[in-house]
This record gives structure tokens, C-alpha cells and sequence, in this order.
């Protein structure tokens, strides 16, 4: 597989190999609605619930969002939208001026606001990072500039928002940056509430992206993870940032000693994924059991996932669902992973996914189509006897 890849990569490089998009393809009886828009750019990115399912939307709208270049100057945009599960498209959008290298918008619906942070994957660091909350309406309420930064990620639940950024300041002259910063956001107010800098040691030159700190939201408690040299460490916060939990992974195996930290919420409990493992924590962050983390296909890295609130549900970002965690995944959506070489600017890729959610009882996945891709599916009944092999 990664030898076939290799190949093809170089035949691209040459100009062998034409353009190609990725074509997802249903297992079974799934049911899915697949939207790309070519026109937008992403190198990562997700989507939040936001309209419940209705005549209009039967299976509900996400805010998701994505960039593009305007003419005649070519200036980037950062473009939020509100999109269509079942039709598969764009109902409405706004756009908002972004650093040129921006290339990661991730975005928060709570208490009938959005929370979006424009911030940077694969370049590293921009200027400004920049923090918008957004009313229903797509309407801006207010905006921060976070300075200098790098990847950033973002939840929101109730009045209360957070956003970790992988922060640069004069202090911090490594190259890859040693500090996370971390917001907090009153939702209802518009208000920053609070600020924690966490420093952390290099991990090592990451593949295609970094994602230096992962940020989750429940019940007024904010939690916290990330990875350096050789560990993983995660937190638990109250709303002002006072630490009420914390739990340090060590690793020895040069595998995990670059790995990114990746945390879900459970139910009763807090996941955190790092290489080809999970841990399963208890709300204080006491390790609980370890698990075998669902497999990744046609892309660098793990299968990131989501937890359905509602059934316990589990389902990854390359098409598979499972009736809870440490259960077995049956696959409902497979993709085709190809290569993409467009024109006389070289640029490589493969389709990727950037994020898994549930919404009203929907697995979405967002992906970088290339473009932005919007895919949801019906999942089916948690009792299905499907299984993967």
C-alpha cells in the first residue's frame, strides 16, 4: 500500500498521473448525501450541529466553513456556512478577511452562537489568529485577534467557549513554538473570560500537520490535552481555569514519541487517543482501561472519531460505526483515497477527512474533497450484526 503510493506520488510529480477526485461509495444498505465544493480550500477544518431536522432540512444543517481566494487581489477569505445534510450543499454563508496563509477553520455551536477560530495547519504560523463569535444569523456579534499562532482547536457548550492555540510571543523563538494558550469565552456576554498558558517540549517534525492541543467542553468544565517529547498530558479545568484533574502517558517507543493527542467525550467519560491507543478515563482523569484505536486508512495518522451523547455510538472518520467504545466497527461508507495533481503549481495530496460528528442521529464527515466535502450518513440501528472483519 504505502509502496503503491510512493509510485504513484512520483509518476505525479512527473505529470502521469491527471487529476482525480475521491468518490465515496456506500456499504450495504447505508444511506448518504455526499456535497463538494472545489472552489474552497481546507487543510483542516470540522462542523458543528445546528438546525434539527425539518421539512425543508430532513436530516438537519451543520456551520462548517473553508477559504478562498477573491479576485482580483486573490486575498484570502475564511467563509462560514450553514450546510445541508440530505441536499448536500450551502444554505447560507458569510465571509470574513483572513491572513493569506490561513488554512484551518474550526467552529463551536452553543446557546444559539457560533464560535470560529481561523488559525494555521499546514503553514505553521500566521500573523493573527483570529477568534469570531457569530450570531444565528451568521451576523458578527464580536471578533479577537490572538496574535501570532499556529493549529488552533475549539469547543463551546452553554455560555461557555474555549479555544487552545499554539501560541507564538516574543518569548517563544523555536520554530515549532512551546506554549499553548488557552481562552476561555463567555458565549452569552462576548467576552474573553479567561487565559492559561501551558508549555510543552518539542515532539518532533510533524507529518503533513500538526495539532498541538485538543480542547472539549461539558457540564462548565473545560479538559485539555496534548502531546510533548514523550508523553501525553491532559487536564481538567473549572470555568476560571483552576486545574481539578490531570493525567500524564509516558512512552518510551519512538511510535507514539511524535504521536498528536487526540480527546472525545464520553457519557461518563473522557477518551484520549495517541498513536494506535485509547485511553479511557474517568471524569477526574483516572485511567480507567486502555483500548486499540480504530484504524486509519488512506491517510497518515489514526481515524479520528465522535461519540454519540444520545446512544454511546462511536463512528471514525473513515466511514465506520460502532455500538460503543472498545466494540466492533462495522463499515457503512468506504472512500476512495486518490491522488491529486493539478497543474503547474504541484500540489499532492490525497482526499483526507479533518473531522467525524454525530448530528441528530447522523454521522458527518468532513474532508478536504479536494475542496470542501460535506458527507453525512444514516448509520443505521445500533443493534446492526454487521461487523468489519
Amino acid at each position: 500500500m504505502h509502496r503503491m503510493t510512493f509510485v504513484l506520488v512520483l509518476l505525479a510529480l512527473v505529470g502521469l498521473v491527471p487529476a482525480a477526485y475521491a468518490h465515496p461509495s456506500a456499504v450495504g444498505k447505508t444511506t448518504f448525501h455526499d456535497g463538494v465544493d472545489k472552489k474552497c480550500t481546507l487543510a483542516d477544518g470540522n462542523a458543528a450541529p445546528f438546525a434539527a431536522p425539518s421539512p425543508k432540512h430532513p436530516w438537519g444543517t451543520v456551520i462548517t466553513g473553508c477559504f478562498r481566494a477573491t479576485k482580483p487581489d486573490y486575498k484570502t477569505v475564511a467563509v462560514v456556512r450553514e450546510w445541508d445534510l440530505f441536499h448536500g450543499r450551502a444554505v447560507r454563508e458569510a465571509t470574513f478577511p483572513a491572513d493569506n496563509g490561513a488554512d484551518s477553520l474550526r467552529v463551536a455551536v452553543a446557546g444559539g452562537r457560533i464560535l470560529m477560530v481561523v488559525s494555521a495547519a499546514m503553514n505553521i504560523t500566521i500573523d493573527h489568529v483570529m477568534l469570531h463569535l457569530l450570531d444565528k444569523n451568521l451576523a458578527l456579534v464580536k471578533q479577537w485577534d490572538l496574535g501570532v499562532g499556529g493549529y488552533a482547536d475549539i469547543d463551546a457548550e452553554g455560555k461557555l467557549g474555549a479555544v487552545i492555540v499554539d501560541g507564538w510571543n516574543n518569548s517563544i523563538v523555536d520554530i515549532r513554538g512551546e506554549a499553548l494558550e488557552l481562552y476561555t469565552v463567555d458565549m452569552a456576554r462576548g467576552r474573553l473570560d479567561g487565559k492559561r498558558i501551558f508549555r510543552y517540549k518539542k515532539a518532533g517534525w510533524p507529518l503533513l500537520y500538526h495539532a498541538a492541543g485538543s480542547v472539549r467542553v461539558r457540564q462548565g468544565k473545560v479538559f485539555v490535552v496534548y502531546t510533548e517529547a514523550s508523553r501525553t498530558k491532559a487536564y481538567r479545568m473549572s470555568k476560571d481555569l483552576r486545574i481539578t484533574g490531570g493525567y500524564v502517558r509516558a512512552y518510551k517507543d519512538s511510535m507514539h514519541s511524535t504521536a498528536e493527542a487526540f480527546m472525545a467525550l464520553g457519557v461518563h467519560r473522557v477518551l484520549i487517543e495517541y498513536g494506535d491507543r485509547v485511553d479511557v478515563l474517568r471524569p477526574y482523569l483516572q485511567l480507567d482501561r486502555r483500548l486499540a484505536a480504530p484504524r486509519a486508512t488512506g491517510h497518515v495518522g489514526f481515524a479520528r472519531w465522535a461519540i454519540d451523547r444520545a446512544t454511546g455510538r462511536v463512528a471514525t472518520e473513515n466511514g465506520r460505526v460502532a455500538a460503543r467504545m472498545g466494540a466492533p466497527f462495522k463499515r457503512c461508507v468506504d472512500f476512495t483515497h486518490e491522488l491529486v495533481f493539478r497543474g503547474a503549481k504541484i500540489g499532492i495530496y490525497a482526499d483526507r477527512s479533518t473531522a467525524a460528528l454525530w448530528a441528530f442521529g447522523h454521522v458527518v464527515i468532513v474532508r478536504s474533497a479536494p475542496g470542501l466535502g460535506i458527507l453525512a450518513f444514516d448509520p443505521g440501528s445500533p443493534a446492526s450484526p454487521r461487523h468489519e472483519k
